[in-house]
């Protein structure tokens, strides 16, 4: 995730404001947000969403691949997520 923010020319790490409260509310901490992602992304081929769900008032995780976006009802879009793991052979 680090990769993707400074790439975007930010330094990375927890966002501040109501988004990071929002984060800690939402999944505990931070790092276990960052893990979460990871691990759904993984999951999913790659690829993952942060998005507000209207309906739960609350932030989810949802998964999605190259061809589909599997974008929950009622939600707004708040990050994209691709997880990058390249093997050399």
């Amino acid at each position: 995730m680090k990769y993707h923010i400074s790439h975007l020319g930010g330094e990375g790490g927890k966002p501040g404001s109501s988004l990071g409260s929002q984060i800690d509310k939402d999944f505990g901490s931070f790092e276990k947000f960052v893990k979460e992602m990871k691990a759904t992304a993984m999951g999913a081929r790659g690829w993952a969403w942060l998005l507000w769900s209207d309906d739960l008032n609350r932030l989810v995780i949802s998964i999605s691949d190259e061809q589909n976006t599997y974008m929950v009802q009622n939600s707004k879009l708040i990050l994209h997520y691709m997880y990058l793991n390249m093997h050399i052979i």
